[in-house]
């Protein structure tokens, strides 16, 4: 840790004193969260709590504030993380999306989120929407289809597609495995004079990402392991599956770093400006933004991996033609 790079803040939030109180639960997603009130904060803040395997915190908190950190870095536009505990259970602060206002609920938003799997039926009706993740429809053709058809205005349309470039690329970065059609979406916005605006949604819902839930000692064998780079396995082994599919003939989703190589083959327009700000981020920026996790949120063993682990998909994104 360098003078200039602090550990990052954690929030320490309870419901039983005056600071936090609790508005309503979050039914998106399959994970534990409620949303808050937090005196000082303007917006409603979506607490996520990290879950538990064998005993252990699986590391969802820290992994959603890095994965928010990388995305700034390479000028994704995301949802604020923080980290924080309530009432001294470990997790992650997610601020609503300013485009959405101040309070959660339609009758007082100025826009409104439309998520992904909706977007998807307003594209094809026959889209079974209320399928969580493991949809081989939800590939990327379909949803560039389903995004072209949601955003008539040429120059928003691109703007769109090109955000969904950038995600893309983060996704690959961080070996983000999550993005279900519930874990995207386009933000629709109307003025006072009633014209509609479209925008694609911030990155959100990245915890699924930096081998998060690999247990510490597994960690320290794979970073002592001189016979194999395992990071470089870890990152191409078939268990490493994303939410988007290539195809809606494959089966399993895609994995993020073979979603990029294919689509910016294809489009390398849309993907060129993100793939050359993965090559402006050094190896030192890398370690020194892992680094700022806290020590007491993030074992040595962990911390080291994920450190290696971006350092090879990084590589991997510098080396696409």
């Amino acid at each position: 840790m360098t003078a200039s790079s602090p550990p990052f803040e954690v929030w320490n939030l309870r419901t039983d004193v005056p600071g936090a109180s609790s508005t309503n639960s979050e039914p998106m997603g399959s994970k534990e969260k409620v949303w808050l009130r937090i005196i000082g904060q303007a917006r409603p803040w979506l607490f996520k709590f990290s879950r538990q395997s064998a005993g252990i915190i699986v590391g969802e908190h820290w992994s959603e504030k890095l994965g928010a950190e990388f995305a700034q870095l390479l000028g994704v536009r995301t949802a604020r993380v923080e980290l924080a505990t309530l009432d001294g259970r470990p997790g992650s602060l997610v601020e609503r999306f300013p485009e959405l206002g101040q309070d959660k609920g339609a009758e007082t938003s100025i826009a409104d989120l439309i998520p992904g799997n909706d977007v998807l039926a307003g594209h094809d009706v026959t889209y079974p929407r209320a399928s969580m993740r493991g949809e081989p429809q939800h590939c990327i053709e379909r949803i560039i289809a389903a995004i072209t058809l949601a955003i008539p205005n040429e120059a928003e349309r691109q703007q769109a597609l090109k955000a969904l470039a950038g995600i893309m690329v983060l996704d690959a970065l961080i070996l983000n495995t999550d993005r279900h059609h519930e874990n995207w979406g386009i933000i629709q916005s109307r003025d006072a004079l009633g014209n509609v605006r479209h925008t694609l949604a911030p990155s959100f819902d990245m915890a699924s990402s930096l081998a998060r839930n690999e247990p510490e000692e597994r960690c320290r064998e794979w970073m002592a392991d001189r016979a194999l780079d395992r990071p470089a396995w870890y990152a191409r082994r078939g268990q490493t599956r994303g939410g988007i599919w290539l195809h809606d003939t494959d089966h399993h989703g895609a994995n993020p770093l073979d979603l990029v190589a294919a689509r910016s083959a294809v489009e390398p327009e849309l993907f060129k400006p993100w793939l050359e700000r993965v090559q402006d981020l050094s190896s030192e920026a890398i370690t020194a933004l892992v680094d700022r996790i806290p020590g007491d949120m993030m074992w040595p063993g962990q911390r080291a991996f994920a450190t290696a682990l971006v350092r090879r998909t990084r590589l991997f994104l510098c080396d696409l033609p």
